[in-house]
């Protein structure tokens, strides 16, 4: 998994970085938000996808839980 607090993982309008993270089996979240408020090095990622049928992308609630 990848997560960038970007529009997009691809600047390149044939998204090769889109079509690499399908060729590894990765998902990618883009348009993150206070990722800059999580403590580093390491945390626990929860995302929580809105269950769409027949979409290949949907809005998510992304949580980091870090512990002490």
């Amino acid at each position: 998994m990848i997560g960038v607090d970007e529009i997009t993982i691809d600047i390149d309008p044939t998204y090769p970085a889109h079509s690499l993270a399908k060729e590894l089996d990765w998902y990618h979240i883009e348009n993150t938000a206070n990722i800059d408020k999580i403590p580093r090095p390491r945390f626990k990622f929860i995302g929580l996808p809105l269950k769409l049928v027949g979409a290949s992308a949907a809005p998510m609630r992304a949580v980091a839980i870090v512990e002490d």
